[in-house]
């Protein structure tokens, strides 16, 4: 953790510097500074105003901006934000900024004697500058600094930032996502489903939500929706094996929900067409659920094995193949097309790498194990 000593002594370097106007070369000693102290909100602060003083308006704007995210009691970051809003002409912005730290710090006498000079002040002359009002690019911000804070498991602070983000900007779906894994996290599945869905609809196509979503809609129980949501995300990824497994077991769970109550054993014949149409239309979820309802109802219709054999393989998914297609065989053993297709998915398993398997990539923020328990 960084001292305050330890802080104070580096920035002496820099003060120097700065009072004798050499702003680049006080930008040269800060850099490395904020790069190895990246929460250091006072070195932070100090490199946005020289920044600015050597031109650099727009990262010295942001920059003093994240500091006063990071650290807003810290009172030298509360004069460099002033003083460079001042000269930038966002007059009311110090005001605020001011205001607020006196609220929170009232015997800070120095800032509030600097509060009284500018509200005596006449209006400021506004200089040509980007003010850096954009809501989106600071949503942006406050998102990036809210994940460092979950990362830390300060989830309050987090959560604090991800609000803020959507006050800045309301269309950020990373933020709806993030507060939507902060509330399952927490227990509250139905903020989690709020958040989580408002996310999809401002970015459907997106892997940590769809992922994200996916998950807590199975613990919902809301199982049919979930394996939809991941068999696009498996479409993306099609190599992460253990999505694969969670997908599997939302198409069992679906099917162990629905009750074959007073259906004939011949409805079966009639969920294995349903299902190779449904394959051949490309809806696999639909296909999987399908098949799997057929073999239910009859447990020894071969075909309906040999189908959802068939269906795993050409999903890539051998292992699973292979148990089906040998349960097909043992229902029919004559049957030639389950023999060769038993034939074809033990050959791929023999030419499969011995060790090692599909490589899983990172997914994000906020992943949580599958739960399960999925309603009717």
């Amino acid at each position: 953790m960084i001292e305050v000593a330890q802080m104070g002594g580096d920035l002496s370097q820099v003060g120097p510097l700065m009072q004798a106007g050499r702003w680049q070369e006080a930008v040269s000693l800060l850099r490395p500074m904020v790069e190895q102290r990246p929460y250091d909100a006072r070195a932070i602060g100090k490199l946005g105003y020289a920044l600015w003083k050597q031109g650099d308006r727009q990262e010295g704007v942001e920059s003093l901006e994240r500091a006063l995210l990071l650290d807003p009691d810290d009172g030298e970051v509360i004069k460099d934000c002033v003083r460079v809003f001042q000269e930038c002409g966002r007059v009311q912005d110090a005001r605020e900024i001011l205001q607020s730290y006196l609220d929170r710090n009232p015997w800070d006498m120095e800032v509030k004697d600097h509060m009284d000079h500018l509200n005596a002040s006449g209006p400021e002359t506004e200089v040509t500058c980007q003010s850096n009002d954009d809501g989106v690019s600071k949503a942006a911000l406050l998102v990036e600094l809210g994940e460092e804070e979950f990362e830390k498991e300060n989830l309050e602070r987090a959560r604090t930032c991800f609000e803020m983000a959507l006050e800045k900007d309301p269309a950020n779906a990373k933020a709806h996502n993030n507060l939507g894994v902060l509330a399952w996290q927490q227990g509250d599945l139905n903020g989690a489903l709020a958040h989580l869905d408002k996310a999809l609809d401002l970015a459907p196509t997106d892997g940590e939500i769809l992922l994200n979503a996916a998950r807590a809609l199975g613990a919902a129980g809301h199982c049919d929706t979930a394996s939809q949501l991941l068999e696009v995300y498996l479409s993306a990824h099609p190599q992460e094996a253990d999505v694969w497994e969670e997908y599997r077991e939302l198409v069992r769970q679906s099917v162990q929900a629905w009750r074959p109550d007073n259906l004939d054993a011949k409805v079966a014949g009639i969920y294995v067409e349903m299902g190779r149409r449904l394959a051949d239309a490309g809806d696999v979820q639909g296909a999987a659920e399908a098949f799997a309802r057929a073999v239910r109802l009859d447990p020894e219709n071969a075909e309906g094995y040999l189908q959802l054999g068939l269906l795993y393989a050409r999903l890539d998914q051998t292992d699973e193949a292979l148990e089906l297609l040998e349960q097909a065989q043992a229902l029919d053993e004559e049957n030639q097309e389950v023999a060769e297709a038993l034939g074809a998915v033990r050959r791929r398993i023999q030419e499969a790498p011995s060790e090692g398997g599909p490589l899983e990539e990172d997914t994000g923020f906020g992943q949580e194990e599958s739960a399960v328990g999925c309603a009717n």
